[in-house]
């Protein structure tokens, strides 16, 4: 106790001999808990000192900026700026001895350190994802976006979604405005393979009022939600008997699971369909069926199960143009021979004539206007005859044949093109000749008898019956019938 109050009694001489030490408290002009804005601390001592300058002044994580005071002032103030980009405290320190009180000469003792919590850190936007990347017809995708904190004022109007290519549902959050989600809807009748959602700065803070640091977009994300269409054509629109049209089909992208059973042909058949490309154009034969007139056909590709390579299915069924068919012509019949003479057996029906350009006629019984043409054993034509009307006779003249058999055809054809020729011939006989045999006595006159009379006799033959045979003497003008 005794020692104590020596000590005691030694102070207060020495602060009787010396002055009082001067001291020093810092405060600053920031009453929240965080700042981004510039900060004044003040540093107030506890009597007027000499030479305290700013460099007395030891600061972290800011930049000295005004600094005043003067010498014999106790009350001195330094404007900090934080560091930019950081999150964390600002420190302030005075040193012991960096000052002299300007009364008694005595240095200053050290300041309590003076902190203040600063943020200048500007919120990012970490990440956007969706959960699909690769969107067709019936899907959608859950959007996150993530922030770096907490932010502020941050809704679906901050969102671009220019080249997103779809609508997103309003953004919400549930753990204090970090995360946010919502619903992305691609829009329909749409192939692209470039599409972003994109995070504008905006008015978008953090909750000291930190703006976003710059623009973020999402990873790419393709959408697909076009479905496939088909164009079917022929290149025969209007067939006949023995015409096959070739049938292209062409999708606008490649298609799966397309084959014959997803065809309806009317009036006809069809070959397996197959495509060198890809499986975008199919083609295949048609063969129309015979027999028959109608001039409504398609051939349609019906909806089925064709997707394209994302399964979109085909929007619609699609029909070809309209093509015509007209298969069905009558057979024709054997003509009639109308120039016969009397024949070696005494009729004009034996198809036997002495005209070598004979007239051929018939009636048109067809149901149909029709050309019709005739052709000889070789397939030469000899004659036709053009839009002779159903119901009416036809006759044609034939060009000049040789004597002898002729099987002569007869070949239809209707204004569709179609073309029918008997399968029978009409067999006719051109004989403009006749055969003559001559005999004179013994068959030899010598230079005794070629003064004399002489008995002629002979035969002819090729004659019809009921014709006369005129032979002429030249030597003595005289006839014989």
């Amino acid at each position: 106790m005794k020692n104590i109050k020596i000590l005691f009694l030694l102070l207060l001489f020495t602060v009787g001999l010396y002055g009082a030490v001067p001291t020093v408290t810092i405060t600053d002009n920031i009453t929240d808990a965080k700042t981004n804005q510039n900060i004044t601390f003040t540093f107030t001592f506890s009597e007027g000192v000499n030479d305290f300058v700013d460099s007395d002044i030891t600061l972290t994580n800011g930049t000295k900026g005004t600094f005043t005071g003067e010498n014999n002032d106790t009350v001195f103030t330094l404007v900090v700026s934080p560091r930019a980009d950081f999150e964390g405290d600002i420190t302030v320190d005075v040193d012991a001895n960096v000052t002299t009180s300007d009364s008694t000469t005595q240095n200053n003792t050290a300041a309590t350190q003076a902190t203040q919590t600063v943020d200048t850190k500007k919120p990012t936007v970490n990440s956007i994802i969706l959960s699909d990347s690769a969107l067709k017809i019936g899907d959608e995708a859950n959007v996150t976006i993530v922030f770096s904190e907490a932010v502020l004022n941050f809704d679906n109007n901050d969102i671009e979604l220019t080249d997103a290519n779809g609508t997103l549902t309003a953004v919400t959050s549930s753990d204090g405005n970090i995360t946010f989600t919502a619903t992305f809807t691609p829009s329909v009748d749409t192939e692209d393979d470039t599409n972003i959602i994109t995070v504008n700065i905006s008015d978008i803070t953090d909750s000291i009022g930190n703006a976003l640091s710059g623009n973020v977009s999402s990873a790419n994300y393709v959408i697909d939600t076009k479905k496939p269409t088909v164009t079917i054509s022929l290149d025969d629109t209007n067939l006949k008997i023995d015409e096959n049209a070739t049938v292209t089909i062409t999708f606008s992208e490649v298609v799966s699971n397309f084959d014959n059973a997803d065809l309806t042909i009317e009036n006809g058949t069809l070959s397996g369909v197959g495509s060198n490309d890809g499986n975008v154009t199919f083609t295949a034969t048609f063969t129309p069926t015979q027999g028959i007139t109608d001039t409504n056909n398609t051939i349609t590709v019906n909806t089925s199960d064709i997707t394209d390579t994302n399964t979109n299915p085909l929007s619609s069924s699609f029909s070809s143009p309209n093509y015509t068919i007209d298969t069905n012509i009558s057979t024709p019949t054997i003509p009639n021979l109308i120039s016969d003479s009397v024949g070696e057996n005494g009729t004009t029906t034996d198809n036997i004539t002495n005209d070598n350009t004979p007239d051929i006629n018939g009636t048109n019984t067809y149901g149909e206007t029709v050309d019709i043409e005739l052709f000889d054993e070789s397939n030469t034509s000899i004659g036709t005859v053009t839009s002779i009307a159903d119901g009416n006779s036809w006759n044609i003249t034939t060009s000049a044949l040789d004597d002898g058999v002729h099987n002569i055809t007869l070949e239809i054809t209707d204004t569709a093109g179609n073309k029918k020729r008997t399968t029978t011939t009409l067999d006719i006989t051109i004989d403009t000749q006749i055969g003559f045999i001559l005999n004179i006595d013994d068959g030899y006159i010598n230079s005794i008898e070629q003064n004399s009379d002489h008995n002629v006799s002979g035969s002819v033959t090729s004659v019809e019956v009921g014709q006369t045979v005129t032979i002429q003497n030249n030597l003595n003008n005289s006839e014989v019938n």
